[in-house]
This record gives C-alpha cells, sequence and structure tokens, in this order.
C-alpha cells in the first residue's frame, strides 16, 4: 500500500473517484426516501438517514477501526474492514430491493 502514497496523480484519482462514488449513494438514497415515503415524514426519514450513516456511523466506526489497529495492526484490520464494508453493502441491497418492493402509491417506476 505504501507504494502508491507517493504518486499524486493516484491519490488525487482516488479521491475524486471516492467523492463522486459517495455523491451517487447519496443521491440515490435520497431519491430512494423521497418516492418511497409521504411529504409528511420524507424529512424525518432523510434526516434519519444522515445520522446513521454520516453521524453515528463514522463515529462507531472510526472508533472501532482504531481499537481494532490497535489490537492486531494494519494486516488484520484492513481484512475485517473489507468483510465488515461487504457485510454492509449486502445489507443495503438487501434493503434497497424491499423497500423498491413496496413503493409508495405517488412513487414513479424510475431506477436511480
Amino acid at each position: 500500500m505504501e507504494l502508491f502514497t507517493s504518486n499524486i496523480i493516484l491519490i488525487i484519482f482516488a479521491q475524486l473517484l471516492h467523492a463522486l462514488t459517495f455523491a451517487v449513494v447519496h443521491v440515490c438514497s435520497m431519491k430512494v426516501i423521497s418516492e418511497n415515503f409521504d411529504e409528511a415524514t420524507i424529512a424525518r426519514n432523510q434526516t434519519t438517514y444522515t445520522l446513521f450513516t454520516m453521524g453515528l456511523g463514522a463515529a462507531a466506526g472510526s472508533y472501532l477501526a482504531g481499537q481494532l489497529w490497535n489490537a492486531s495492526g494494519n494486516e488484520i484490520s484492513s481484512f475485517i474492514s473489507v468483510g465488515a464494508f461487504s457485510c454492509i453493502v449486502i445489507i443495503a441491497i438487501m434493503t434497497i430491493k424491499g423497500i423498491t418492493q413496496h413503493r409508495h402509491p405517488r412513487s414513479r417506476d424510475k431506477a436511480c
């Protein structure tokens, strides 16, 4: 991993790719929420999404990653982080599929 940290072009590319993928996930999440909940609860559901994904999730993930790093070093913590992220992605996909199967009546049949 240390081989790539001196290549500024690769670092810039990775950061831009990270920003793009984050933006796509965030916009699609907001779209799913706005299409599947009624007007009265959209703001509350978007706030709940933001709280868990950017607030509590980031804090808990940072804390646990630091504890894991101190306990086992970078090899094991990287492996466990990839496994945990894979589980999160699978849960998110299953949740989104469940939400889209039970669409709100005013939603459109467009994919994100």
